[in-house]
């Protein structure tokens, strides 16, 4: 059944708006266990070697003794999309990780609050995930995480 954004406007003195909300995932909602895979030089050999997003920022420059996994960014960075070993279930086995590890971010209480009162929402994020896959993981929060209250 098609609806119209007029069913979702919430009328507030005479004008009518549109409420929603926009999130980045990472280090906004959660942060996410998921590795970058990369090669670390350890005397003369290439060592494959999963970092994590902090780590990652610290060694990203350091051409010398760090770069991605067979120097393919799509072998790099497998886990941030659906092609890595686990295929489209690395995003929502990451979300469970993060959320038994207690591991939220600055924006969790405004994500939770969002899906408890059925808000209009989108994901921001550069991860290459099919949108399949990130609804996986949100279902999961909302059956999961949420209570009936």
């Amino acid at each position: 059944m098609i609806k119209k954004f007029n069913q979702y406007i919430k009328e507030n003195s005479d004008v009518d708006i549109l409420l929603y909300y926009a999130f980045d995932w990472d280090d906004n909602i959660l942060n996410m266990p998921t590795k970058i895979r990369l090669e670390h030089k350890v005397e003369d050999k290439w060592i494959p070697t999963d970092v994590s997003t902090a780590e990652f920022a610290e060694v990203r420059n350091d051409k010398e003794n760090w770069r991605l996994l067979n120097q393919s960014g799509d072998e790099a960075f497998a886990n941030f999309r659906d092609t890595g070993p686990m295929g489209g279930d690395i995003f929502i086995e990451d979300v469970k990780k993060a959320v038994s590890m207690s591991n939220f971010a600055p924006a969790w209480k405004d994500f939770l609050e969002c899906l408890s009162n059925g808000s209009l929402f989108a994901i921001i994020t550069a991860r290459g995930h099919e949108s399949e896959a990130m609804r996986r993981g949100v279902e999961w929060i909302i059956d999961n995480v949420l209570s009936e209250e």
